[in-house]
């Protein structure tokens, strides 16, 4: 039959035509009935054995095989790496190899003193004992402090760096001349008759003021200087003085108690320094009178005599005057004592 034509009729000659739906590659064709029933027939194969579990600390992990067990061991590998670093760190620090250097660091002290100047004097660049080349030390007792010679540039192992006659302490702090100069008067007529600084001052004349005499006010400076900070050598044999020294502190006043119990003195003899006083105290029932020799006129120390003295009442004395003085008790003249005042 013609599509276009429903009511053409088909001859006997045409062959009919059949559309079949293509197969896919997946497609199986039926099986026999015989071969389906030899299939269900074959016994199935045995299942793959699962691979023994693992033993020891790390059962617990995942063990699968492949990719994830690599990354396991990976993991593991890192921890323990991890570990060792911790490990290795803690035994260093509780070691400590740089304790020795800090406190090293922390015992040396600090100095102005740069260590080429240590090098020139002390042959150290680290002073060692600080008496000798530490800043605040005087090691030629010049009146310099080792510090003080750095910013002069002058030697702090040599008392008169210039040769003038006079100590680089007591240029820079008295005389107020240059303890690098030899002549601060550098006039030549100074040069060529080496009058040199400790020759000029000796000689009353200011090398500040070169061929005139030290003024009153210099004298004056002079002599406020060197009450503070004293003369060293070699001023002290140019100069042909006496070293200054404080004179010796008075020692200071004490007070001495004697006393009158039973009719007696205790002690009977007291030895004491001028300016020093002596307490009488009167234990007895009965009245005593301490005054100075002789009796009865008490005249061998003067204003030395007490009035009447009761039961606990005192007497004080203060002896300006050295000597042996005796005295007594002038209503008991046989009860005697002595002070011996130095």
């Amino acid at each position: 039959m013609d599509p276009k034509n429903p009511n053409s009729q088909t001859t006997d000659s045409q062959e009919p035509v059949y559309q079949v739906m293509p197969q896919s590659d997946s497609y199986q064709s039926p099986q026999a009935p015989e071969a389906a029933a030899s299939a269900m027939k074959t016994p199935l194969s045995a299942p793959k054995p699962l691979p023994p579990q693992p033993t020891g600390p790390f059962s617990g992990l995942p063990h699968e095989e492949g990719p994830s067990m690599w990354h396991n061991r990976r993991l593991l590998a890192i921890i323990g790496g991890a570990a060792l670093v911790v490990s290795a760190l803690v035994i260093v620090l509780l070691m400590n190899p740089f304790k020795k250097d800090d406190d090293q660091a922390a015992n040396t002290p600090v100095t102005k003193l740069p260590k080429i100047w240590l090098q020139q004097y002390f042959n150290k660049e680290v002073c060692d004992d600080q008496a000798v080349c530490g800043d605040a030390a005087d090691a030629d007792s010049d009146g310099l402090a080792n510090y003080d010679e750095f910013i002069a540039d002058t030697s702090p192992i040599n008392r008169d760096t210039d040769g003038d006659g006079l100590a680089d302490g007591d240029e820079v702090n008295i005389y107020k001349t240059d303890p690098f100069l030899k002549f601060t008067d550098r006039r030549d007529v100074a040069v060529q008759n080496n009058f040199t600084d400790g020759v000029e001052i000796k000689a009353g004349y200011d090398p500040l003021t070169p061929g005139l005499k030290l003024t009153d006010n210099r004298k004056a400076q002079i002599a406020a200087d060197t009450a503070i900070y004293k003369l060293h050598e070699p001023t002290i044999t140019t100069l042909g003085v006496q070293p200054t020294t404080p004179p010796p502190a008075a020692p200071e006043a004490k007070t001495v108690t004697v006393t009158i119990e039973n009719n007696a003195l205790n002690p009977g003899s007291v030895t004491i320094n001028v300016g020093d006083s002596v307490v009488w105290l009167n234990k007895d029932a009965v009245k005593h009178h301490i005054a100075s020799d002789p009796h009865p006129s008490h005249t061998a120390l003067p204003g030395f005599e007490s009035v009447d003295l009761n039961v606990s009442q005192t007497y004080s004395f203060k002896f300006t005057k050295a000597g042996t003085w005796g005295y007594h008790d002038h209503l008991n003249p046989s009860i005697k004592g002595t002070v011996i005042v130095k």
